[in-house]
């Protein structure tokens, strides 16, 4: 009996307090959502994080081909240095004399640069393949890197790798 007392006062109790507790949950203010701008400005700043392109991504294996290789997110002021990744050695060669102007990082922290294939293509230096350029700082350090596709484009367009075949449109359509 004192057990089934118990229980009507526990029960009693909890809807006295479910009664008091949904009103009180209903009518209760919620604060104003943070505009765009609030929330932009109370959003943690992190440094950016360099980055590195390389267009047209699948390039022609020819002498006339140009590759602009662009990055941005870099330390305004450094020295920077500007690679290829050959995959059939996996050797680093230096690409700062190649490219015109030199590879300098501004005051916003971005830079751009033209490599114009010609004579390399020319002497074998490069084949068709994926490769990989990579932008380190003065210590070696790499901080960004991109893909290129050189594509041997005086074979037929059957025996181009896939991922050039889409990438270079068909002209003879």
């Amino acid at each position: 009996m004192k057990k089934d007392r118990l229980l009507k006062i526990v029960g009693i109790g909890s809807i006295v307090l479910a009664l008091i507790a949904v009103p009180a949950l209903t009518f209760a203010k919620s604060a104003p959502a943070p505009s765009e701008a609030e929330a932009l400005s109370a959003a943690p700043v992190r440094a950016s994080v360099p980055n590195l392109v390389a267009t047209p991504m699948i390039v022609p294996l020819d002498s006339n081909s140009q590759v602009i290789l662009a990055g941005s997110g870099f330390e305004p002021g450094h020295e920077i240095g500007v690679f290829i990744r050959d995959p059939r050695y996996g050797a680093l060669s230096d690409l700062r004399g190649l490219v015109d102007p030199e590879p300098l990082v501004n005051e916003q922290g971005s830079w751009a640069s033209v490599w114009l294939l010609d004579r390399y293509v020319s002497r074998g230096y490069f084949t068709e393949g994926l490769y990989q350029i990579w932008v380190a700082d003065e210590n070696g350090v790499a901080l960004a890197s991109a893909p290129l596709g050189l594509v041997d484009v005086t074979k037929p367009r059957e025996e181009w790798p896939a991922w050039a075949q889409v990438a270079i449109p068909d002209t003879a359509e």
